[in-house]
């Protein structure tokens, strides 16, 4: 009966596989693989796996021992047999019928037909009767040693390991092309049941199992007595060093570019949406990504970021002592004589928890007070005082290729609690000054100003969304009558507000929007008014990189290129990302002109030799021969710290950042705080990199002389004020200064009111060569002209 039950299941068989025999394809090996990212140079960034981790090893790369191990551990007669034994299948039958244990009795070939054609969970008759079939047509179409390959990389080698060479590195922290005899024997015992054979949950019984093993080796003559004794003791001696799974390459293994690999997962997603996965289909990403730019940008971004938390502790411990010692008291000073409800505190109730509440009801009251009689810097210091709660501070710097678009660097720093917060790529931050050179571009395209025009930065009321506001500088100082470029390049907060008043809100919107969206995460915020595009416009650290780096390619901004191609498992190219990115490129329409561009850029230049990254260049002696372009970005309160810029070559964006309503601490701008990090990381890019010059001045560019306190043609008064400044064509200066005469006659007229004998001559026109600030006088800056107005500043 029994051998009739097998006859009708084999027959069964038959007619159901008649069709997947004729298959070409039939005993095709596809695993479940991890995909892999690889950066620019082929070095591994990260994997992408679920419950499986698996790696393909080649049988021929394999030592002989592996082999032998797992033939004698598994099935002793796998070179001789057709496919099945006999007597583990009637053994099995037996152990089915009778309701026994099931206790195996498949051969390597079976165990691969089951793994790829049945569900080996199912332990009935039909189910080993199907898996007997299976085996015998795959013993037809493949080889024993492509067999043994499947089966050495499809096994299950516990805790999550699929296949010799992920459980290798597991285990042992190196290749399985390397494992030594006892490493093999001690593999080769999992097999069987590798959650109650584990070496780390069970290593006694792993390691009895191990020395069986190598006497059935010896006994065949695969190995010597001697050799095999010596390794086995050698292993055990070092096993809690290399066995105990704590060492190995899987558990020490840390994604070295988190924020890069979720771009790269949701990006592949978008790409790839529906049929192939990322987890099991073994993909070969390939990225741009830099493993080296990685590197140094989290060591530069850690050290400033550690820095910065420092100095934030520092300002809190001045702040607790200053409300301890000054302010609480001066509160109770206050309730005590005004008789205010809530600012009679007792010693017992001086806890910090009572400084915000005193701090809205009083601080009105200071800031009075101080304009009449003076009381110092009580009231600003008072402003910033808070809890002793430490703000988190997190911190992040990318880098894209100019020309290609490709993501060099992602790199984030995070410090403190910080707790559940957006990802890089989606997080919206305020750029305050930041947004200056893109309202500057806008008002320059549109012709509405030049960058020699006069602006004003001094604190003013403007009318905002029907309301008025107020515009300030985060440090309360002001630099008065100044150009638009300097204000750009000092990061100047309240004169950008004038720049983007006079480019006006049409202008402003269309380019900051041009600029910075389209760059993986969501739309960029404009404010809907002209001035509140400064201090309201809100994108993400790539988006603004896109941005940026259109100064640097003419006014074109760059499809960011997270992904360049991707290959399968058979190193066969299934998308080029690249190409098509190119391909889009190559359609995509300037958002500025050329020539807006240049002179943005000029611009931003300016930032490095006088403006406020001046004294961070200084600090590293000058930055060589490249040409750079940056601005700096400051928000209100201090809360975000920018700094973004260019060379010919990559753009870099540094940005450090607390939770909104916290401040990183008085005084720290983004030229003091993001500064060190992009200057630092810059200069040690470029190092490596080959030269490459700077564009040449487009046509539709005019280079004029003009006085650099009203933008005119200058005059024989315009007394060290005279600089050279790019204009579109057409928008170039007709009109001669009158500004400086005006100054001197109203001087020379107060001076005879107060009664002068002779009038104060100016000092003769001289040609001086501007240098960064802290830098020595004598520092050569070719071609630009500068000098103190001693009637002006």
């Amino acid at each position: 009966m029994c051998a009739a039950g097998i006859g009708v299941g084999l027959g069964v068989a038959l007619g159901e596989t008649a069709n997947t025999q004729r298959s070409a394809e039939f005993g095709e090996y596809r695993p479940a693989l991890p995909s892999v990212l690889l950066d620019r140079r082929g070095k591994l960034i990260t994997e992408y796996f679920a419950e499986e981790r698996r790696e393909i090893v080649s049988i021929v790369e394999l030592p002989r021992h592996v082999l032998q191990a797992v033939v004698v551990k598994e099935d002793r007669s796998f070179f001789s047999h057709p496919g099945f034994s006999v007597k583990g299948i009637l053994r099995a039958a037996w152990n089915i019928i009778t309701g026994h244990y099931f206790s195996g009795g498949s051969t390597i070939s079976q165990q691969v037909a089951g793994n790829l054609y049945d569900d080996r969970s199912v332990t009935t008759l039909g189910r080993k009767l199907s898996e007997l079939w299976w085996s015998f047509q795959l013993e037809k179409k493949r080889s024993k040693y492509e067999i043994l390959e499947i089966y050495l990389n499809n096994s299950k080698f516990g805790h999550g390991n699929y296949g010799v060479e992920s459980a290798s590195k597991f285990y042992f922290g190196h290749s399985a092309r390397t494992l030594s005899l006892a490493e093999a024997t001690l593999l080769a015992v999992h097999l069987s049941n590798p959650v109650t054979r584990s070496m780390i949950n069970y290593p006694n019984r792993a390691r009895q199992l191990q020395a069986t093993l190598l006497d059935d080796m010896i006994a065949l003559g695969y190995v010597g007595a001697e050799e095999s004794t010596a390794e086995f003791d050698e292993f055990w001696a070092s096993f809690v060093a290399a066995g105990s799974g704590e060492t190995s390459a899987h558990t020490e293994r840390t994604d070295p570019a988190p924020e890069f690999s979720e771009l790269i997962r949701r990006r592949f997603e978008e790409l790839f949406y529906g049929s192939p996965d990322l987890y099991r289909d073994g993909f070969v990403i390939h990225s741009g990504f830099d493993l080296e730019y990685q590197r140094l940008a989290d060591s530069l971004l850690a050290a400033a970021g550690e820095q910065l938390a420092a100095d934030l502790l520092q300002e809190t411990e001045q702040r607790d002592r200053l409300a301890s010692e000054v302010f609480i008291p001066t509160v109770e000073l206050f309730g005590a004589l005004f008789g205010i409800d809530g600012l009679d505190l007792v010693v017992e109730e001086r806890t910090f928890r009572s400084v915000s509440l005193a701090r809205e009801a009083l601080l009105p009251a200071l800031v009075m007070i101080d304009g009449v009689i003076g009381i110092g810097e009580l009231p600003e210091r008072v402003a910033y005082s808070g809890g002793r709660e430490i703000p988190a501070v997190s911190g992040v710097l990318v880098a894209i290729e100019n020309d290609t678009g490709r993501v060099l660097a992602f790199s984030t720093f995070q410090g403190g609690d910080i707790g559940a917060v957006d990802s890089p790529t989606e997080e919206r931050r305020r750029l305050g000054s930041l947004a200056g050179p893109l309202v500057l571009a806008a008002g320059i395209d549109s012709r509405a100003l030049t960058a020699a025009d006069p602006v004003y930065d001094s604190p003013k009321i403007v009318l905002s969304s029907g309301a008025y506001a107020a515009v300030s500088n985060p440090a309360g100082v002001y630099r008065g009558r100044v150009s638009a470029r300097r204000a750009v390049a000092g990061g100047l907060f309240a004169a950008l507000a004038s720049i983007a008043e006079k480019t006006g809100t049409t202008a402003a919107e269309a380019v900051t929007v041009g600029l910075l969206g389209d760059a993986f995460g969501p739309d960029p915020i404009v404010p809907p008014t002209a001035r509140m595009s400064i201090d309201g416009t809100a994108a993400t650290v790539l988006q603004v990189a896109r941005g940026y780096a259109a100064f640097a390619r003419g006014g074109v901004p760059p499809t960011l290129l997270s992904i360049r191609y991707v290959t399968d498992r058979n190193g066969v190219v299934v998308y080029d990302n690249e190409q098509a990115a190119l391909r889009e490129l190559s359609h995509t329409r300037p958002v500025i002109s050329e020539q807006t561009a240049f002179i943005v850029r000029d611009v931003l230049a300016e930032t490095l030799r006088t403006g406020g990254l001046s004294r961070r260049v200084a600090e590293l002696g000058g930055m060589g021969d490249t040409v750079y372009g940056a601005a700096v970005g400051t928000t209100d309160g201090w809360t975000d710290a920018w700094v973004a810029g260019f060379s010919s070559q990559i753009t870099v964006v540094v940005r450090f950042s607390v939770p909104e309503g916290e401040t990183l601490g008085q005084y720290q701008t983004g030229a003091s705080v993001a500064g060190p990090v992009w200057t630092r990381f810059m200069k040690t890019v470029h190092e490596d990199l080959p030269s490459r010059e700077p564009r040449s001045t487009p046509q539709g560019v005019i280079k004029r002389e003009v006085c650099a306190a009203s933008g005119f043609l200058p005059t024989e008064a315009c007394v060290g004020e005279v600089v050279d400044e790019f204009f579109l064509a057409g928008t170039e200066p007709v009109e001669f200064c009158d500004y400086h005469i005006e100054r001197r006659r109203e001087f020379d007229e107060f001076a005879q009111r107060i009664g002068l004998r002779a009038k104060l001559e100016p000092p003769p026109p001289s040609i001086l060569r501007r240098a960064p600030d802290g830098a020595d006088d004598a520092t050569p800056w070719p071609g630009v002209r500068h000098e103190r107005n001693p009637y002006i500043d």
